[in-house]
């Protein structure tokens, strides 16, 4: 197992547990972030523990202090489906939180939805690239992600050619293994290009990813690249960590 003293795993002993860790945790970076002045960059994922988390974060007291209109909101994938649609992450983020904090729509950046019949999949990855290298050049300040059961992470699928994209900005992907095929992701440089990079994972369908990606098993995993950056933080509730060899974690 990796040196849980360069890439900490916290493990909870429940998903409510799990998220109310991850939501102090942001909390806690985005109020430094703008005491020193500095607008604060999440970029943001889906999933049933991060609907979850986003929840958590919309009813916390600490968090109603937050000048969060001071946030900028980026995703890290999407479902080129039409907007509005329940498929989309985006649907899900501002459902759970976005409509319930004080925020500058200018400042919240979803990907590029399917219904713009001038908008091809290719043009809409390519405009979110634009968009990220305008706005964001320095990257983000908190990358979200939740594991699949699979071991993807955004659009990130194993075994994928995507894997090996090797620019920083967002990629179009065609087939994807579940659906919908059509998705836009970013690329695993861009989402390395953080201060914070979180992955989650609840469940005891995600445990046999989870110890897979813990011990590095398998090279196809878009997680195996990501394990040596500093920033990377494992947040597990005890199902998602039932198989892991050795708990390196401190439970909550």
């Amino acid at each position: 197992m990796r040196d849980s003293a360069k890439n900490p795993v916290e493990i909870s002993a429940n998903p409510a547990a799990l998220a109310q860790q991850v939501a102090a945790a942001l909390v806690a970076v985005v109020s430094e972030q703008l005491a020193q002045g500095r607008t604060p960059r999440v970029c943001l994922t889906g999933g049933r523990i991060a609907e979850q988390l986003y929840q958590v974060i919309a009813r916390s007291p600490s968090a109603s202090e937050l000048a969060w209109d001071r946030v900028e909101w980026w995703w890290g994938d999407e479902r080129f489906v039409p907007s509005g649609s329940e498929q989309r992450n985006e649907a899900m983020a501002r459902r759970s939180l976005l409509d319930k904090i004080q925020i500058t729509p200018g400042r919240v950046h979803p990907m590029p939805a399917s219904d713009n019949s001038s908008t091809t999949l290719q043009d809409a990855a390519d405009s979110y690239t634009s968009l990220l290298t305008r706005q964001a050049p320095e990257g983000f300040d908190i990358v979200l992600l939740s594991l699949g059961p699979d071991g993807h992470i955004a659009s990130l699928f194993p075994g994928s050619t995507s894997l090996s994209a090797n620019q920083t900005g967002a990629i179009a992907i065609r087939s994807a293994p579940k659906p919908p095929p059509e998705r836009i992701t970013l690329t695993l440089e861009a989402l390395a290009h953080t201060k914070h990079l979180w992955i989650m994972a609840s469940g005891r369908e995600k445990a046999s990813a989870v110890n897979a990606a813990m011990l590095a098993q398998a090279t196809d995993l878009p997680t195996v690249s990501l394990s040596q950056l500093k920033e990377l933080v494992w947040y597990l509730d005890q199902d998602a960590a039932s198989q892991l060899v050795e708990k390196t974690g401190r439970q909550t």
